[in-house]
């Protein structure tokens, strides 16, 4: 990663850039890192229903949290009510959704605020790279799988097969 990074003033969080595509990256991603993509399910519901204040000090909650979570993941904002971990050391399918489990019930832990308790869902997809393989050819890849949780309003975390590409179809996760 670069070191010249920028960081959300929301949520503290560093910032994937604009375009995914330019996102300063290794070519190749060692055989054994994953990519999470996060995003918020409904959250616009929290801005309509609350105001836009307490969705940003939602997010800046949500920044903390992700922000603390250590271990071999680094949590991006991606923007809006998306997010993006990188997972340094992913060994197994199982390590990528033990990872993006904790990072699950990170963000669905009940926040309290004056307005009351707010309870965030997520839909959340993974990919662990063979290889060989870009950050680019990863991000569709998740982008992808992402966009299948999302669509079916699964609520498990999908980790693709590391020899899924940017069509692979995706049938519903069972929770492991």
């Amino acid at each position: 990663m670069t070191p010249d990074v920028t960081f959300d003033d929301l949520t503290g969080l560093p910032l994937t850039p604009g375009r995914i595509s330019t996102f300063d990256m290794p070519s190749e991603l060692r055989a054994d890192s994953a990519l999470i993509l996060i995003n918020l399910v409904d959250f616009k519901a929290v801005n309509d229903r609350y105001g836009h204040a307490s969705g940003d000090r939602v997010l800046a909650e949500l920044g903390r949290r992700l922000g603390a979570a250590g271990g071999d993941a680094t949590v991006y904002r991606e923007g809006g009510n998306s997010f993006l971990a990188f997972v340094e050391v992913a060994r197994s399918d199982d390590d990528v959704r033990a990872v993006a489990t904790q990072l699950r019930e990170l963000i669905a832990r009940p926040i309290v605020m004056d307005e009351g308790q707010i309870e965030i869902r997520t839909s959340i997809a993974a990919v662990r790279t063979a290889g060989g393989r870009s950050f680019r050819d990863l991000y569709a890849i998740v982008d992808h799988a992402a966009g299948a949780v999302r669509q079916n309003h699964w609520p498990e975390v999908l980790v693709a097969p590391s020899t899924a590409t940017a069509d692979t179809w995706y049938e519903r996760p069972h929770e492991q």
